[in-house]
């Protein structure tokens, strides 16, 4: 059986908070972690599907802990574009 892991407020990343940690332009990774929201993309944990981008206190985003590192795919990808 798979072991259960269990997250506290803290360890849910904001758009900003990402941003500085990865040294990204904040105002793409804000406009992804929308956009991301607004399309509705789940990720797998712990055996069920949840989504990878939060909306916290009806205007901030938080990033799951588990879909960070595809989160910030995502935004690479943004910037390739551009």
């Amino acid at each position: 059986m798979a072991e259960i892991i269990k997250f506290n407020k803290q360890d849910f990343l904001t758009a900003r908070q990402l941003a500085l940690k990865e040294k990204l332009d904040p105002k793409t990774v804000e406009k992804t972690a929308e956009k991301t929201y607004k399309l509705g993309t789940k990720i797998m944990v712990n055996g069920h599907k949840t989504q990878m981008v939060i909306k916290f206190n009806n205007h901030t985003y938080k990033i799951h802990p588990v879909g960070t590192k595809e989160f910030l795919q995502k935004v690479y990808d943004n910037q390739k574009v551009k």
